[in-house]
C-alpha cells in the first residue's frame, strides 16, 4: 500500500495543502490512523514558518 508523498504535499501552496494532506491520508489509512494524522497536523507549525522545505520557485 503506497504512502502519501509528504514532501510534495508540504511544499506546494503552504497552509492550503493541509486539507490536501488530510484528504490524501484518508485514501491510504483507516479512520484511527486518520485521527492521529489530524492531531499531528494541528500540532505542526504552518509550512511558511518552517522555511522553504521544497521550493519550486528557485530552480
Amino acid at each position: 500500500m503506497p504512502r502519501p508523498s509528504w514532501s510534495v504535499v508540504w511544499g506546494r501552496r503552504g497552509e492550503q495543502t493541509w486539507s490536501g494532506a488530510v484528504l490524501t491520508t484518508t485514501l491510504y489509512h483507516k479512520k484511527g490512523m486518520l485521527r492521529t494524522t489530524i492531531v499531528a497536523l494541528r500540532e505542526m507549525p504552518p509550512v511558511h514558518d518552517c522555511g522553504p522545505i521544497f521550493d519550486e520557485s528557485q530552480n
